[in-house]
């Protein structure tokens, strides 16, 4: 049979998903769903991926069938691609199998808000919560198999509620749980718990809104433009120690805002892991600077972030890994170890490098930093690629082997010393590719593993070829990226 038809309004349908085979058990679904149903005409049940390739496959087909009895309720399609269809039509997934490792079957319904009544087999207990997320049994424990069908299978408003609320939790779940974002975070969570990132902030114009409250206390007797890194040179010339007096009043510095989403994402920065620690340099000529900044942490951030701070006026002396800050040019005695991300201002747009605009986009700008080649590295790197490259001209200087190859390789080879990109290192590559789709198709069509409904199929598929990636490289690539420095 082809794509699912459409159910009928108001039928619930069960939907059991895998190659039909001895070790999944279908025929088991099958007699369950039968006895559960009993006369009811508002539900149906979906076996999808039936294969006629193997003889124990068709024989097995052939008894799935034959259980089935011509219940026009059970429906038997064959293997397809295009799952979706079949997952759009259902209301529950019914997955019977008896040997199993971690089902993908499982993690995809839920993904799909689909609740899964299941066996406890292998891994399947740790893949959802009992209860929550789904059922699951003893292979043998029908009465419980048939509980779950009816919890799930009600027509009723209650039916109906228990479906949407155990769906929506599995989805939820798996979203955390199952995807390639979720594994790297939870990874990535348990690195930032082992070896904290650093992170250094400066206050006045990172976290401190220093421009919105020196425009209040100037209070419009003058034009400022914001082209300067020091604010008295933003004014006209003879108004500079007008300015200096502004920011030297005691309570100036107590008294700033914030700026927008600032203490929020600080906050989130830190129970997410990173070490964090206000860097910040006082005006040296205010005597009441040092004690307010104290102050305005207390204020914002609470107590217990006071210990926090970190006061100097030699910032490259404070090891960290990230400072981020929106002064153009950070100097001191030592060559920092942190790297600076740029918090953006008028008088700082001329800076080359990362960049933050706004407290919203921390998380993915303080990622690329943290993950970012240093210049070095960068530098090492392209003299390395430009060192190895082979040119034309090197290629022209050596020996010529063309007499010993297969007359069907020498043009090939002939065009590759002439500099040409292709030749037999191309012709090689398309046969590999070619090789691999062909090998890509043997398995969707033969192997015992239902590659076609994996949201990680592609990658799959290379793993089972041998290749050193798949969705486990998918993964360790992704952690590489995040983590490496």
């Amino acid at each position: 049979m082809g794509d699912a038809p459409a159910p009928p309004a108001g039928t619930i349908t069960f939907l059991c998903l895998g190659i039909v085979c001895p070790r999944k058990n279908q025929h088991t679904a099958v007699a369950l769903f039968k006895k559960w149903a009993g006369a009811r005409k508002d539900v149906r049940l979906l076996v999808v991926g039936a294969r006629y390739i193997r003889k124990y496959e068709i024989d097995y087909v052939e008894k799935v069938k034959a259980i089935a009895g011509g219940d026009k309720r059970i429906e038997i399609h064959d293997v397809t691609s295009d799952v979706d269809s079949f997952y759009r039509q259902s209301d529950v997934l019914l997955f019977t199998s008896i040997n199993e490792v971690t089902p993908m079957v499982i993690a995809e319904s839920m993904m799909r808000a689909l609740p899964v009544i299941t066996t406890n087999i292998a891994g399947i207990p740790e893949m959802f919560a009992h209860g929550t997320h789904g059922f699951c049994y003893a292979p043998d424990d029908s009465a419980g198999f048939l509980h779950a069908m009816t919890e799930l299978g009600a027509m009723d408003a209650d039916g109906q509620r228990r479906r949407l609320q155990m769906g929506a939790a599995a989805r939820k779940h798996a979203a955390e749980t199952f995807t390639n974002d979720g594994m790297v975070a939870a990874y990535r969570a348990i690195a930032l718990e082992l070896s904290p990132p650093v992170v250094l902030l400066d206050m006045d114009g990172v976290l401190v809104d220093w421009d919105a409250g020196f425009a209040k206390a100037w209070g419009g007797r003058t034009p400022l433009t914001r082209s300067d890194y020091a604010m008295e040179k933003c004014v006209p010339p003879e108004r500079a120690d007008e300015a200096r007096a502004v920011f030297h009043a005691e309570g100036f510095f107590e008294n700033l805002p914030p700026m927008e989403g600032a203490v929020e994402s600080v906050k989130r920065m830190a129970a997410m892991g990173y070490h964090v620690l206000f860097c910040t340099s006082p005006v040296l000529t205010s005597g009441a600077c040092p004690s307010e900044k104290f102050a305005w942490v207390r204020k914002h951030f609470g107590a217990g972030w006071v210990s926090r701070i970190v006061m100097t006026s030699d910032k490259t002396v404070v090891r960290g890994d990230v400072l981020i800050d929106d002064k153009p040019r950070i100097v001191g005695c030592q060559t920092p170890a942190w790297k600076q991300l740029l918090f953006d201002a008028p008088y700082n747009r001329h800076i080359e490098g990362p960049r933050l605009s706004r407290w919203a986009e921390w998380e993915a700008q303080l990622k690329a930093v943290l993950t970012r080649a240093s210049p070095s590295t960068a530098a090492a790197a392209a003299h390395d690629a430009e060192a190895a490259e082979i040119t034309p001209a090197a290629v022209a200087q050596l020996p010529d082997f063309s007499h010993l190859l297969p007359a069907n390789y020498r043009k090939d080879y002939a065009a590759w010393r002439s500099g040409q990109p292709r030749g037999a290192k191309g012709e090689l590559l398309d046969a590999v590719e070619q090789m691999a789709a062909i090998q890509d198709r043997l398995l969707n069509n033969t192997s015992e593993d239902f590659t076609e409904v994996s949201v990680f199929r592609t990658g799959y598929s290379n793993w089972r070829r041998g290749g050193v990636s798949g969705a486990k490289g998918g993964i360790t690539s992704n952690l590489r990226h995040e983590f490496s420095s």
